[in-house]
Order: structure tokens, then C-alpha cells, then sequence
């Protein structure tokens, strides 16, 4: 969890230092991430654990099944739970059984929401679910990469990329995805993120999908 309250709360740094709801932000670089590590908590970022529950439907692409290819947009955006009291400059973090929800109030009416989910195995590829929403009080549309990694010692391989574009007052919905080679066990994530900053990230996940 330290790791990733670290790289979230970078993400919001990054967010507010680069104006990245401006239109044209940069994409993630596709080379390999770092190894697996595990850095110092930061307390800008709030940690609220509901592993006993779902993640909200609004996470979900609406009036579909399985993976979303390609993306979704539809008006409205993710809700933040109205017990979390989120104060500018505040970046919320809530785990759940089956993926993870980032809130940030990058301004005075402007909420971003950012969600994945575990990684999982359908039809032979491994998949995740994306959804990013900006509430109608920000101000121009932001891009954010979605990106599927396998492990591969001692590195993070990154197996997927795409990249949505996100208007105020919307949320967009979209699946990376990686075909199996085999069934050989692999560890997964999966993150969101704007620029080369992440703004939500799964957890580490073991599937039955070794990428080859």
C-alpha cells in the first residue's frame, strides 16, 4: 500500500504543478517500468479500505457485459461516496474487493475520479477494466493512459496502452488487453495515469495468463 499512496501522491503533484486538464497532455512512455519496490508512505493520500465490498457500479461501463472495446463516454461521472468529505488539494484513495477508486479535488468545483479493476482472465486474454470521469466544473477535457503490466523479473512489462480523452462532466470507460500464450501463473496490474504519473493502480494480481 505504501507504493501506492507514493505514486498516487505524485500524481497529484504532477497534476497540479503541469496543469494537466489542459487539452494535449502527454502520454506515458512505453518502456518497462522499474522493479518491484516498496517506498515511504505519504500522508497527502488518504487510504479508505472496503475490501469487504464491490466497487460502485458507476465504475462500470453502463449497459454492457465483459469488456468495453472501445471506449465509452456517456455524461455523468464517478461519485464521491458522501461520507468522504473531500477537501482541495486532497487525493482519497478507496480499496475495494475488486479494484480500486482515486478521488482528487484538483480545485474549488473540480473532482477527478479515476478507477481500475483487478486484472482477471476472460476468453483467453487477460483483461482490466478502466474508468476515468472529471466533474462539470473543470475546466478543458485531460488524457489519461490506461495500462495493463505483467511481471517479468525483475521488471514491470507493460502489455497494453491506450489512451482516452476525457470531457468536464463525463466519464469514459475502456479494457486494455493481452492475449495468453499459456496458462502459466503471472502477476498483473493495471493503472490509470496522466502523463507519466499514475492516478490509480490495482492491485498485484496472480492470473492464469502468462503473456509469452
Amino acid at each position: 500500500m505504501h507504493r501506492y499512496a507514493n505514486r498516487i501522491a505524485a500524481a497529484f503533484a504532477c497534476t497540479m504543478l503541469s496543469g494537466v486538464l489542459a487539452a494535449g497532455s502527454t502520454s506515458a512512455s512505453a518502456s518497462d517500468s522499474a522493479p518491484l519496490g516498496d517506498d515511504a508512505a505519504t500522508p497527502s493520500v488518504r487510504v479508505i479500505d472496503r475490501s469487504d465490498e464491490s466497487a460502485p457500479a458507476a465504475t462500470s461501463a453502463p449497459l454492457t457485459r465483459g469488456a468495453v472495446s472501445p471506449p465509452i463516454s456517456v455524461k455523468g461521472v464517478i461519485p464521491v461516496p458522501s461520507e468522504i468529505a473531500l477537501r482541495v488539494g486532497e487525493t482519497v484513495r478507496v480499496n475495494y474487493s475488486d479494484g480500486v477508486v482515486v478521488h482528487q479535488a484538483l480545485a474549488a468545483g473540480c473532482t477527478s475520479s479515476s478507477a481500475v479493476s483487478n486484472p482477471y482472465v476472460a476468453s483467453g486474454y487477460a483483461w482490466a477494466d478502466h474508468s476515468h470521469s472529471l466533474s462539470s466544473g473543470c475546466p478543458s477535457s485531460t488524457s489519461v493512459n490506461g495500462i495493463l503490466s505483467s511481471f517479468a523479473w525483475p521488471w514491470w512489462h507493460q502489455r497494453d496502452f491506450y489512451t482516452v480523452s476525457v470531457n468536464p462532466g463525463t466519464s469514459v470507460y475502456w479494457s486494455p488487453r493481452k492475449k495468453c500464450q499459456n496458462s502459466s501463473s503471472t502477476t498483473w496490474h493495471t493503472e490509470n495515469a496522466i502523463g507519466s504519473s499514475t492516478t490509480a493502480l490495482s492491485a498485484d494480481v496472480n492470473l492464469a495468463c502468462n503473456p509469452g
